[in-house]
Parts: structure tokens; C-alpha cells; sequence
């Protein structure tokens, strides 16, 4: 049967309702010692990476996560504490209870903000059960690890090549133009394929996977390198990066480019994509050592290609590094390879170009003054995690070191503060033997790039002899943090940016080797040797770094491979498509790391076929990469090929959405809280209006244990951060909205308790942050009040009317007829169709007060004329009575030039008299509408 609810008032817990539970305990202790041994809940606290409301396959446990349960009579159970995993078990509970999940201000090793996740399958913060029951879970989030179910993949790609010419331009039969060459590629998450294991691999020019979404071309960024997303404008901020044989773009060595709409469908190829020349605003990158733009038919064109000398010292050294936000996208860090210090760019959210005064420098990084062993301390990554700014570092040993003298390092800034942790919080030592770079007799290195080298300059005769060129010197290209606080670091090969595909050999003066039948020569290409490495958080929450392919009790399938610190690998995965025995280590300085996929993406080359590039998705469980995607295809002109053809990796997810809600309970003690026991009422309709006043076409929504299993629950989803809302509660329950209620009182009523959130209908809200979940809002109702019922007198001859003798309830608006609540008693005249007993017929019993945002009235009219008959009508336990009078007082029929009254009186409670009214006429429209209150 569908009911009538009204909005319950909060009032606390009587000191004489403790005192009675206090003496029930050591009963009650008793009752329980005897349930222990069977009855408990149990379940998960979980991160929901993805928003679904579910418990995925790599949805991690949190621990650190109070959970108590409470029965109808007080009772509490626990709490108990979710272990590192996320699990936890209350004992001893039977029956119906209150769950409830108290989140800290901050979890973890990192001190992370965390919040409900959305309702969903499992529920929010507060949940009602019956005991025994397992898998009560709770889903909570932090919304920077907001990850979609199929993000955009996004990477850089390297031309050699005059930027400014077409790319049909050659110089004796090679391509030199790459001005439509493609710089800037995206992919969907789900793209990538299978590996065809150790089978024959694709040597033809076909792509293996071509699904590329082209953004940007090399006459527009030139060669670039790092990616940062702003997920709240859109906008993918792309850095100049230095690289022999590729130009600069327009804005030069501090060039900051920017791509809007990057989670679009396609790129107009002709945008603007200029953002601001670092210069500009006092971050000094460095000169361009690329030869000057040639014209189309200077054969110099062949010098940008094929030798571009003096560029060859300067990769590392000048231009931009890696670039990241921070978490509220607002500020931009970078590194300046040329001074090798940190800057940081308020830019805003959205981003504005900035001017000088939003440049702040960190002079005083700690890298600046330490002592590198016959070599440099060099930066190059940055990742912005959990308030903190990572920088990575290499010591390169560049000025006559060994490779004892080479070390990775990880410094630490606090971006709240601006202080820097004084030393490293990672260490890592490149003496060990990895991976081969390549193998086979033609490789222009004795230990074929299993070892890393001091950076070097000029190569000399290095490789003159075979074309092929392998010594691997390192650059901390990228830093990535797992979902459990491990972090994984990237190690790009130099060398892979100083030579690339088929270019020169530069001698040690700057020059290249002649070949009198082609200009120039020999030409060699590059076989890059990069790296992965994995630091285990560990449980007191510092890292361990690798080790045989272990991390903090974390092992992978690369154990004893041999190819690793210790002789294994984590990420073990890194070799040529098809074949594990050669280019072990393809890994060219790219990562990015989706949480809840338990994947780690990595740039690499030869995926599938040779000297093509892509990206592998690594298990980060067993460190292999089962699927690959193929961004460029093999032998595809002017590319890297193996020698660093593609940079940064970056995905395009979007920000977090934002849930509000809960859930609509029967207040049965009227106290504003939920308690164990008190049901969820279905069918309350709400309404969600965007502003500070309850107008405008609202959002809907009605309560529904469809939603999560709970009985009354409700959520508003996709709402905007930061934003001004008002809900509505329509408290008359069917497929119609409610009559407007007054307030019901009860003793003690004032301030609503966190449970009941609205005495009066409206609760007026603002959200947070994307991804700050609110679901605080539940509503008391209690059942069985009248509130404001609006009356309208009509004709009795109204084709909308029923027969003579009915009582109706109409909307004057729509002419829409409702039945009056089953279970009614009516005296006077009854409904026609009613049986003997006075029920209602099936018809109407389902059409309690359905009424929309309309006005109606109560109707009771004989066969004979228009007159209203005194009736009295009970609707569940308040007999209400309205009476129609004449101003005068004696006749009971309306006649043009009368002015009536109508009034409400009820047994119990308060009578309010509604303003007199003419009637003009015979017309029903020359009739106000009138509306009584009723408190029971």
C-alpha cells in the first residue's frame, strides 16, 4: 500500500535511554559470549579506482579503517580495524545492525585524502544489515587516482628531419622534409594486442595496430618530449626536448606547447598550438645548436639529418625535461636541463599564460651542491604524488668517471611548504649488469650495452666499423608511483637522442665521416639500452629497491634472468617482440601507470617488427608485457626507430565525478537518527536544482533498493565541483511528486543530527572538489501526516468529474483524477465503487496522493446540483473534516456573487482558516485557488 511520509525533526538520545542500556549490558554480554562463535560481519575497505561502486579485480584493500556495527537496542560491536589489505571481521553480531565505516582525515604512508566512493553495489559509509553477513564492503577513493575503464593513451614521437619542409623533400634519395610528420599520438586504452610470443615477428611496412588519433605535426612542436595533462580544462601541455637531427619547434629550446580538447575525436592539424617561450618569462633553456632552417633546395638540409655535430653534447644539457602538474592542476613543474634546476608555473585552472612573477625557482635543490664523483649531477623527471613533487637525478660521471661513479637518485620537495627533504629518498647505484642492448657480432660495443657508461661527447670512431652503435648512458627519465606506494623509475639511454636511425657518425671535432659517393658517412644507427627499476614500499613505509626481481616482498617472473640488479629484473618484459634473446632491454624512457589495471606503461621500441616503436603493458604483477601497442610501423621514414622514437607517455582520464545522496529512512522513534532496524522507504521522489534556490527544470531521481541493495537509497550523479545545488524531497510516495509538507515537531526537535539533514524539504548544498563524494544527506520521514492539502471548488458538470456521488481528488491543472488513500473511512456519501467494507478497488489503491506539482482539491458533490455536502474524511488516524459554508452561513449551494469560506478542522489539531473567495459566474476559472494546513 503506498503511503503518506513526512519529514522527521532530530533530537538526541535521552540520558535516561543510556542509563537503560547501561543496565541492559551485562544481559546483554551474556546474549553475546553465546553468538561469538557464529555470528560476525565481515567485508572490505577498498580503493574504487574506476567509480563503479564495485569491487574490481585490482581494486587494492586500505587499511587503517574503523568499522563498528550497532543493534536496535545500542549495542555496539567493535570496532574493528581493516587490515592492510582492507579486510576486517566484527564478532558476535546477529540480527539487524547499523554498519558503520569512519574515514580518517588521511591513509596511508603518504598521508592521502580519501572519501566515500559512490554508492554503487556495496553501499556508502552507512549501511543497514542483518547478521550474520559477509562481503559488506565499502569502496572510498582519492580522486588524482580517478581512472576511466578506457583512458587515452598519449605519447611524443620523434622526426629527424627540416621541420619546415614537406616531407616529399629529399637529398640524395633520402627524406628530409617532415614538416606533416606526426609528433603528438594518442591510442584507446583497450588497442593494444597480443605479443605473437616467439614467432615469427612483422617485418613489413603494415602497422600492426592502426588505431593512432594524429594531434599534432613537426612544423607545430618540433621535437618534443614532455606531457602533462590539466584534466579539468582539457588541455595537454607538451615541452621543446633536445635531440640531434631534430629541430626545435617555433618557440625554440624553451618552447611550452598546448593542445586543447585533448580528449577529443580529432585535431585540426592546423591550430595554433603555441603556448609561451620559457624565455619569456626568465627560465633560460639554453641556445639552439641546430644548424639554421635551410630552404627547400640547400642541400645543407642534408647537414640537419645526417650529422648535425655540435647538437651531439648538448642532449641532456639544454631545452626542457619532464613537466607535470600538481594535483589540483593549478601549478606546472619542470626541469631546465640547461641550468638543471626546478621551476614551478602558476598557471592557473584553467591555465592562463603566465608571466614572470608566477615563475618560482628552487636554487636550493639539493642536487645543485652535492658532490657528484667525476661527473654532474643532471635532473630531468618530475612526478607530482600525494603532495610532494619528485625529481630525478642522475650522476652522469661525464668528466672522465667510470661507472662506479654513476648513480640514479630521487629528491623529494613538500609542495605545501617548499622545503626539500635533505637527502635522497632513493639511491640507486648503475653498476650492475642489465639487459643486452642488442645482440650479435655487429654491435659497436664489447659487453653489447649490458653494462651503463659515463656520459660522453663526441663519439669518435665508435661504430665506425659496423654501422650499429650500443653504449648506454643513463637519464632518469620518468618517475611513476604503483597503487601501493611503490615507486618505478625510468632510465632512458642518452644515446638513443645522440644518434637515432641512419644518421652520421660525428667525429670528435663536431664534424661527420665523408663518403665521397654519398656526401656523407658512414651511416650508423642506435641500438638504445634503457631501463626499468621498482622500489617496494615497504610496511614502515620506506622503499626498497629491487632485487633479483623482488621489491618488498613483491616478485615478479624475471627472477634469476640475469638481466637485472642481483641477476633478475622486475620488469622483465622489456625484450623485441618475438624474441627474448636479442634487444633485451628496448625500454626508451616513457611511463605511465593506470591504477586498477595493474598495468605499467612503457615506451619502447620494436614492439612488433623492427625499428618501428610503441608502447608495452606490463603485468605489474609478473613484469611481463603480454600486450603491446604499435605506434609507428616498421621502416617508417625519418622515425628514431630504435633510437628513442618516442618519448613521454601520458593518459588522458578526465577528472572524477562527483556523487551525492543516501537514503531515505522511517524514523519510527522520531529521533533523527538511523536505527538498526528502521526501514528504507521506497519511492520518495527527489529533485535537483542547480543554484541556491529550488527553481529551474531539475534532475530527478526517486529512492530505490535497485540502487545498492539497501531499501530508500538515492544518489545524484556527474554533478559539478565546486557548485551551488538544492534538493528537493518530495515526501508523498508514487510516480508523482509530493504535496509541500509543513514541518512536523516533535519534543526536543532543533539542529538536524548528521542523519537527518532537512526539517523542511530543501537542503541546500555546495560541492567540493571533483571527486569528493557527499553522502551525509539522509532523510527522516515519519508516517501517517497530513501536511498542506490545496482545495479548489469546481462544477459538478465538469466533463473531467466522475459520476455524482464520487470523492475525488483532481488536479486542477491537468483534470487528472486520483483516488483517495486506501484504507480511508468516509461518511456521508461513499465511494461508488467501494465494496461493502468500505475498500477501495485495485484501481486506486495504487494511487495514494500521486499528485504532481500541481494544485487539487477534495471534491464531494450530490446527483442533483453543485453543492458541497459536510463529509468527514479519515486518512490513516487523523479525521480531517473540511467543511464548505456560506459567508452567511445558511445555504449549501454556490451561486454567482457568493463569496465562501473553506475550512480545515481536525480532531487532534490545529484548524487554519483559508481566505475568503468570491465566486463569479459559472466559470470555474473566476475561482482562486485556496489551500488549509493541518498539524496532527
Amino acid at each position: 500500500m503506498n503511503k503518506i511520509y513526512h519529514l522527521s525533526h532530530s533530537k538526541p538520545r535521552s540520558s535516561s535511554s543510556l542509563g537503560l542500556l547501561r543496565k541492559l549490558l551485562f544481559t546483554t554480554s551474556l546474549i553475546l559470549l553465546g553468538q561469538l562463535a557464529f555470528g560476525q560481519v565481515s567485508g572490505t575497505v577498498f580503493k574504487d579506482f574506476n567509480s563503479n561502486g564495485a569491487k574490481d579485480a585490482f581494486d587494492i584493500g586500505v587499511g587503517g579503517i574503523s568499522v563498528k556495527a550497532t543493534n536496535a537496542s545500542g549495542t555496539v560491536f567493535g570496532p574493528s580495524t581493516t587490515a592492510a589489505d582492507g579486510t576486517y571481521t566484527i564478532a558476535g553480531v546477529t540480527g539487524d545492525v547499523r554498519i558503520e565505516f569512519t574515514l580518517p582525515s588521511s591513509v596511508g604512508c603518504n598521508g592521502e585524502q580519501v572519501f566515500s566512493g559512490p554508492g554503487g553495489s556495496t553501499g556508502t559509509s552507512v549501511q543497514f544489515i542483518t547478521a550474520p553477513k559477509t562481503n559488506v564492503n565499502l569502496g572510498i577513493n582519492n580522486p588524482v587516482d580517478y581512472m576511466p575503464d578506457v583512458p587515452r593513451v598519449v605519447t611524443t614521437c620523434f622526426t629527424n628531419g627540416e621541420r619546415n619542409l614537406d616531407k616529399t623533400q629529399t637529398q640524395f634519395g633520402n627524406q628530409v622534409g617532415v614538416k606533416d610528420m606526426d609528433v603528438l599520438v594518442g591510442f584507446g586504452y583497450d588497442k593494444p594486442v597480443n605479443i605473437p610470443g616467439d614467432a615469427p615477428r612483422n617485418n613489413g611496412a603494415s602497422q600492426v595496430t592502426p588505431n593512432n588519433i594524429y594531434m599534432s605535426q613537426a612544423f607545430q612542436m618540433g621535437s618534443v618530449w614532455g606531457l602533462a595533462y590539466q584534466k579539468e580544462s582539457k588541455k595537454l601541455f607538451v615541452s621543446a626536448f633536445m635531440r640531434r637531427g631534430a629541430q626545435f619547434g617555433p618557440l625554440g629550446t624553451g618552447g611550452l606547447y598546448m593542445v586543447n580538447n585533448a580528449d577529443g575525436p580529432s585535431f585540426n592539424p592546423i591550430d595554433n598550438r603555441d603556448f609561451i617561450d620559457l624565455k619569456n618569462i626568465g627560465i633560460d633553456t639554453g641556445t639552439d645548436p641546430h644548424p639554421s632552417n635551410p630552404s627547400g633546395t640547400n642541400q645543407d638540409a642534408f647537414e640537419v639529418v645526417f650529422c648535425d655535430g655540435v647538437s651531439f653534447d648538448k642532449v641532456g644539457k639544454i631545452g626542457v625535461g619532464d613537466i607535470d602538474f600538481s594535483d589540483d592542476g593549478k601549478d606546472l613543474y619542470l626541469t631546465n636541463l640547461n641550468d638543471r634546476t626546478l621551476y614551478k608555473i602558476a598557471m592557473g585552472n584553467p591555465a592562463i599564460v603566465p608571466d614572470a612573477s608566477k615563475v618560482t625557482k628552487y636554487s636550493s635543490a639539493p642536487w645543485l651542491t652535492e658532490s657528484c664523483t667525476n661527473g654532474v649531477s643532471r635532473p630531468f623527471a618530475t612526478k607530482f604524488y600525494r603532495g610532494k613533487l619528485y625529481v630525478g637525478v642522475v650522476c652522469t660521471g661525464e668528466n672522465g668517471g667510470s661507472v662506479n661513479d654513476l648513480f640514479a637518485k630521487v629528491y623529494e620537495l613538500n609542495a605545501l611548504t617548499d622545503q626539500w627533504t635533505p637527502s635522497p629518498v632513493a639511491t640507486i647505484p648503475l653498476n650492475y649488469t642489465k639487459g643486452k642492448a642488442a645482440d650479435g657480432t655487429n654491435v659497436g660495443s664489447t659487453d653489447k650495452g649490458t653494462t651503463w657508461n659515463p656520459w660522453k661527447g663526441f663519439t669518435g670512431d665508435d661504430g665506425t666499423s659496423n654501422g650499429n652503435y650500443s653504449r648506454p648512458s643513463p637519464i632518469l627519465s620518468d618517475i611513476e608511483f604503483d597503487t601501493d606506494g611503490s615507486m618505478i623509475v625510468g632510465l632512458m639511454d642518452r644515446a638513443g637522442h645522440q644518434i637515432g636511425l641512419g644518421v652520421a657518425l660525428v667525429l670528435q671535432d663536431g664534424s661527420c665521416v665523408k663518403d665521397p659517393n654519398r656526401g656523407f658517412g658512414p651511416f650508423v644507427s642506435v641500438n638504445s639500452g634503457g631501463d626499468i627499476l621498482r622500489l617496494g614500499k615497504k610496511s614502515d613505509c620506506t622503499l626498497e629497491l629491487e632485487s633479483n626481481g623482488t621489491a618488498a616482498g613483491k616478485t615478479s617472473n624475471g627472477v634469476g634472468n640475469g638481466q637485472g640488479i642481483g641477476g633478475g629484473e622486475y620488469y622483465w618484459g622489456e625484450y623485441i617482440g618475438g624474441d627474448q634473446n636479442n634487444h633485451q632491454e628496448t625500454f626508451v624512457g616513457g611511463l605511465a601507470l593506470a591504477p586498477g589495471k595493474n598495468q605499467l606503461l612503457g615506451s619502447i621500441y620494436d614492439p612488433f617488427g623492427f625499428v618501428s616503436g610503441g608502447i608495452s603493458f606490463f603485468d605489474n604483477t609478473t613484469g611481463n608485457a603480454l600486450t603491446r601497442y604499435e605506434v609507428f610501423s616498421p621502416a617508417t621514414p625519418t622515425t628514431g626507430g630504435k633510437g628513442n622514437g618516442l618519448g613521454d607517455v601520458e593518459l588522458i582520464a578526465g577528472v572524477a565525478p562527483i556523487e551525492i545522496g543516501n537514503r531515505v529512512w522511517k524514523d519510527t522513534d522520531k529521533d533523527g537518527v538511523q536505527d538498526a532496524g528502521e526501514l528504507g522507504v521506497d519511492g520518495v521522489a527527489f529533485e535537483l536544482y542547480e543554484g541556491t534556490t529550488a527553481t529551474g527544470t531539475p534532475a530527478q531521481t526517486v529512492t530505490s533498493a535497485t540502487v545498492n541493495g539497501q531499501a530508500g537509497t538515492w544518489f545524484f550523479t556527474n554533478l559539478k565541483a565546486n557548485q551551488d545545488y538544492v534538493i528537493k524531497v518530495k515526501t508523498a510516495l508514487g510516480s508523482g511528486p509530493l504535496v509541500t509538507c509543513t514541518a512536523y515537531s516533535v519534543t526536543g526537535a532543533g539542529t538536524p543530527t548528521t542523519d537527518n539533514n532537512t526539517t523542511t524539504g530543501l537542503i541546500a548544498l555546495k560541492t567540493g572538489n571533483a571527486g569528493e563524494n557527499n553522502h551525509s544527506f539522509d532523510v527522516g520521514v515519519v508516517e501517517g501526516v497530513i501536511c498542506v492539502v490545496p482545495m479548489r471548488l469546481v462544477k459538478a458538470t465538469d466533463p473531467t468529474c466522475a459520476a455524482a456521488g464520487n470523492i475525488e481528488l483532481t488536479s486542477v491543472t491537468g483534470g487528472d483524477k486520483y483516488g483517495i488513500s486506501n484504507g480511508a473511512t468516509y461518511t456521508g456519501q461513499a465511494y461508488a465503487s467501494a465494496t461493502a467494507n468500505g475498500t477501495l478497488p485495485a484501481i486506486i489503491k495504487n494511487n495514494i496522493l500521486n499528485i504532481a506539482d500541481s494544485v487539487y482539491t477534495i471534491r464531494v458533490f450530490n446527483a442533483t446540483n453543485v453543492c458541497f455536502i459536510d463529509t468527514t474524511v479519515t486518512v490513516k488516524a487523523a479525521p480531517v473534516k473540511p467543511t464548505i459554508t456560506q459567508q452567511t452561513g445558511s445555504p449549501f449551494c454556490r451561486s454567482a456573487g457568493t463569496t465562501y469560506t473553506i475550512k480545515f478542522t481536525a480532531t487532534g489539531g490545529t484548524v487554519t482558516t483559508v481566505p475568503s473567495f468570491a465566486v463569479t459566474g459559472d466559470s470555474i476559472a473566476n475561482i482562486p485557488i485556496a489551500t488549509a494546513s493541518v498539524k496532527v
